[in-house]
């Protein structure tokens, strides 16, 4: 099996934790370094597909996850008119990995949290921030607790860095890898709980909470899914006011959909 004596991660979001607790089977120590004095996840929801459970399984940690999520099994794209345009199952991948799973950020960051704190060979080093790294194996990191001594600036030394520091990463910005990230689509997202309306007679949602149900409008694309019991995510396309701007008719369309989306708790 390979293996290396060390490895620096930066950034103790949901792909650092996750990168953390994979990589400490094959390395004798992992240093994880966040700025935050207590790590935390922001946002709304997440999609994992078989490949992501896959790993959560090896780690011990899909019971758990699943336990907090919602099973998707399909998706139904529609039209701005709410027609349905396709529906995609899932592939059975064997070994239960047949279907997707919605979990919210911040249930699957603070499980994956636990698992680290359970890891004896996993140094964590919050309250640091990274300022450097170098593809010779140095990464300098200086304290960035609010409270406490300074401890100045200090550097470790690597066999493997892992930048799992976002967007503005310090690590990909200062090590000279030659790496370009591309921003791509911005989604809004937000999760709302569901259930009857006040003096309604529904006894359940007339929506699949097993599917995705993207809606699909010129350039862009609103959707909703279930995440937990009676929570729902709602997403929407921020691209949504640049287009709207250049003249070529998407707004209009993208209003119907909003028009068209059965969004009251009668019907959900």
């Amino acid at each position: 099996m390979w293996s290396v004596d060390h490895i620096v991660i930066v950034g103790a979001g949901i792909g650092g934790l996750a990168a953390s607790l994979v990589l400490s089977r094959v390395a004798a120590r992992v240093t994880l370094v966040e700025r935050a004095e207590r790590p935390y996840e922001v946002g709304a929801a997440l999609a994992l597909q078989p490949n992501g459970m896959a790993v959560l399984d090896r780690l011990g940690l899909l019971p758990a996850v699943e336990a907090v999520s919602a099973r998707i099994d399909r998706m139904d794209i529609r039209s701005v008119t709410s027609r349905r345009l396709l529906t995609a199952g899932m592939p059975d991948l064997g070994g239960g990995l047949d279907h997707a799973i919605a979990v919210r950020r911040t249930d699957l960051h603070r499980l994956l949290l636990e698992a680290v704190a359970g890891v004896a060979s996993i140094d964590r080093r919050f309250g640091c921030t990274a300022v450097s790294a170098d593809p010779s194996g140095a990464v300098t990191i200086t304290s960035a607790a609010e409270s406490g001594p300074d401890l100045g600036s200090m550097s470790l030394r690597a066999d493997l860095i892992v930048g799992a520091d976002g967007v503005n990463s310090a690590v990909r910005s200062t090590g000279s890898f030659k790496s370009r990230m591309s921003l791509g689509s911005s989604y809004v997202r937000t999760i709302v709980r569901v259930g009857p309306a006040r003096g309604s007679r529904s006894t359940g949602p007339r929506w699949d909470p097993s599917a995705m149900h993207p809606w699909a409008a010129t350039s862009s694309t609103f959707g909703l899914h279930a995440t937990w019991t009676r929570r729902l995510m709602l997403y929407l396309d921020a691209t949504l006011r640049a287009s709207a701007r250049s003249g070529d008719g998407y707004f209009p369309s993208q209003q119907i959909c909003w028009r068209r989306c059965p969004l009251s708790t009668t019907c959900w």
